[in-house]
């Protein structure tokens, strides 16, 4: 998949080399890990939009998976970080309850919000 899909049209020869072996790396760590929620996509970079008071926020979900093993009927929000960062911690929160907010406000179904972590 990285072989066929990586595109770095500006970086030189060396630049290029250590960013195919990072990428790599990042793609085979993730589908060791969490290799079996790619059987439960339901979607990926999905926009959303959450009606406030004072405005809209908009952004776009990373994965969603649905009707996942053990009978579960809801969706799952995933988000992904390069590195877990306890400092930011509270926004990374924040951030996957304002995906379910948008979510349940569509009339979708939303059991769970998480985040994978790459390194």
């Amino acid at each position: 998949m990285v072989d066929r899909d990586f595109y770095l049209p500006f970086a030189d020869a060396p630049a290029f080399d250590r960013m195919h072996q990072s990428a790599t790396r990042l793609v085979r760590r993730y589908l060791h890990d969490y290799s079996d929620d790619l059987r439960w996509t339901w979607a990926v970079e999905r926009p959303f939009e959450l009606r406030l008071e004072g405005g809209v926020v908009t952004g776009r979900a990373d994965l969603i998976l649905g009707d996942g093993p053990a009978g579960k009927t809801g969706l799952s929000i995933v988000d992904y970080k390069l590195a877990n960062d306890p400092v930011r911690e509270e926004h990374y929160r924040l951030q996957l309850a304002i995906y379910a907010a948008a979510a349940r406000g569509e009339g979708l179904t939303v059991d769970a919000a998480y985040r994978h972590a790459s390194l």
